[in-house]
């Protein structure tokens, strides 16, 4: 079993951050653990999921200078190994994600993984290798 600890970054809602923390709570989310979760904006429900599931969220404006240099500062102060952009409607950087990917090792294997979750949750007749 994989232990990544992973980092959902969200700008709304956080449907798609409700359905990683269902599959988390029922034991389907087996390659690691949502140790953090980013909101680009105060005030949106995907803060309240996070909270109401345990779960650290920081806010990070967007539009705020440094937003960038904010974001990785989070994710190495809570040690993350796997980012999943979940609704997020941001664009990252090439630079930021060359200096995520310098400091984790690749990960892409998961993550292909986690968006397979959350699509076999959201279409449940389609086939879920991820799961079983």
């Amino acid at each position: 079993m994989l232990t990544a600890r992973i980092a959902v970054v969200v700008s709304g809602g956080g449907t798609n951050l409700q359905a990683l923390i269902d599959a988390q709570t029922r034991g389907e989310l087996k390659s690691g653990r949502i140790s953090l979760v980013i909101a680009d904006k105060d005030g949106v429900q995907a803060i309240s999921r996070a909270g109401a599931a345990g779960i650290v969220c920081a806010v990070i404006p967007r539009k705020e200078p440094g937003f960038e240099e904010k974001v990785l500062s989070a994710l190495e102060t809570h040690k993350i190994d796997m980012v999943v952009l979940a609704g997020f409607l941001g664009i990252f950087s090439a630079d930021l994600l060359r200096r995520f990917q310098g400091v984790r090792c690749d990960q892409s294997h998961q993550i292909a993984h986690i968006v397979d979750l959350v699509f076999n949750i959201k279409n449940p007749k389609e086939k879920n290798t991820f799961l079983k």
